[in-house]
């Protein structure tokens, strides 16, 4: 689930400004890939390596403001890359 939370300034004359608040959710389909390996240095240590793959459709919301104003926002598909090394050791 997708969830914009914004406020929004709007500016007056003579330094007035007046906020405005606007909601929405957008629920869209993701997915995730991942992979790793771990090597045992000793009894109590290992190293390990890890690759990660997210990936999401483009959320769109149609808000509505507290004024009652209506807007569109959206975003296109999102990709995320990431790996990761890490050190562990047992006690």
């Amino acid at each position: 689930m997708a969830i914009v939370d914004a406020d929004t300034f709007i500016a007056g004359n003579s330094f007035n400004f007046s906020r405005a608040r606007a909601r929405g959710a957008d629920v869209v389909f993701a997915y995730q890939a991942f992979a790793g390996l771990r090597y045992r240095l000793g009894e109590r240590m290992g190293l390990s390596v890890e690759y990660r793959y997210l990936a999401t459709e483009a959320p769109e919301w149609d808000l509505e403001n507290v004024g009652g104003a209506r807007a569109t926002l959206s975003f296109g598909r999102i990709e995320t890359h990431a790996f990761s090394l890490a050190f562990d050791y047992r006690f």
